[in-house]
């Protein structure tokens, strides 16, 4: 069909979906290397972002977002992308593996020189595993001894922080196992118990309270407790718990 469409030359090649996108990059993530082939035969631009107006993904982020790890070794022997370059929120293809907890394409992408270091903010390989919540790549990003477990992405959060406000009590517990700190705050003075009322998540706040390692009461920059975090969010519920724990 594919090629029955490009043979009646109505449509741009490189012509771009909703998104921005390109035949190519949905091809390639979607792992139909035939049909990859063929339009890159047909003249598609395998180098083209999918946003101009500022960074955006490329082949080989799409591709990684697809989970094909031989469709990745593809686009990375065209030698057409930079293995570092950074996509949306400044994101490269193997923050978008550790993501996905693709341990297979994780290892491929830093086999080829993929670059581990911080990002922009400083979101780096553990705080996408985190954001993905996959425990295993969370512990193998660990084990890798390559990022600070207390490192600090855009506004300062942790990776404990970002699992904690996923609600990912086994990632939490994991990374606090390996010398993730509770007390670390925000660069506006928020802990991991006002950033997690702040998202109202109840089970979360019970079990961070549970550890017994923060007092309830500290305060934010602002001046401003947990307790009137969930008031001002009129989480009764939560308002309620604290205030019955010492909140205040």
């Amino acid at each position: 069909m594919v090629k029955r469409i490009l043979s009646e030359g109505q449509l741009d090649v490189n012509s771009r979906d909703r998104r921005a996108r390109t035949p190519v990059m949905a091809a390639a993530c979607a792992g139909h290397g035939g049909v990859v082939n063929l339009l890159i035969n047909k003249g598609s631009n395998v180098s083209l972002v999918d946003d101009h107006d500022r960074q955006g993904n490329n082949i080989l982020h799409y591709t990684c977002a697809g989970g094909h790890v031989e469709m990745v070794q593809y686009v990375l022997s065209l030698n057409k992308v930079d293995i570092n370059s950074r996509g949306h929120h400044r994101w490269t293809s193997v923050m978008v593996a550790a993501r996905l907890g693709n341990r297979e394409m994780f290892d491929l992408l830093i086999s080829k020189g993929c670059d581990v270091s911080n990002g922009y903010g400083c979101t780096n390989i553990l705080h996408a595993a985190c954001i993905g919540g996959h425990l295993e790549i969370v512990k193998y990003v660990i084990s890798l001894d390559l990022v600070d477990i207390n490192s600090r992405k855009g506004f300062g959060k942790t990776p404990l922080m970002v699992s904690a406000l996923r609600g990912d009590k086994d990632v939490f517990d994991f990374v606090l196992s390996k010398g993730g700190n509770m007390s670390m705050v925000t660069k506006r003075g928020m802990n991991i118990l006002h950033l997690v009322c702040q998202k109202g998540n109840l089970d979360m706040v019970k079990f961070i309270l549970s550890k017994d390692l923060l007092e309830i009461n500290v305060r934010t920059n602002e001046g401003v407790t947990a307790t009137l975090i969930a008031k001002r969010k009129k989480n009764i519920e939560l308002y309620d718990f604290l205030v019955s724990n010492g909140g205040q």
